[in-house]
């Protein structure tokens, strides 16, 4: 088991330990910790997270048009609320198109 200091080698290590670390929080022992411990760096992560999966619009893989739509899904959250998480990527430019007259 890792110790305080633990640093993951690779993403996908990242993601299994955060996976362990969110079960850990979903249960009984979080419910005496001030939700203030916690706020900041799960807020950053998350804004971190979603700036890059709306930056490789990752939402279009699972058929969804924007970030806000897909996270208004699989979070089971209201699409304003979902929107307010976001921050919106402008349209690609049209195919064929380089912008220059």
């Amino acid at each position: 088991m890792c110790t305080e200091g633990c640093q993951p080698q690779t993403v996908a290590e990242a993601l299994r330990m955060m996976d362990v670390a969110l079960d850990f929080l979903n249960g009984p022992g979080l419910r005496g910790m001030e939700a203030a411990g916690l706020g900041g760096k799960v807020a950053a992560a998350r804004a971190t997270a979603l700036s890059r999966f709306d930056a490789a619009r990752g939402y279009a893989a699972d058929g969804y048009g924007s970030t806000a739509g897909w996270l208004a899904s699989k979070a089971r959250t209201t699409r304003k609320a979902a929107g307010s998480s976001c921050t919106p990527t402008p349209p690609p430019p049209p195919m064929g198109r380089t912008g220059r007259s």
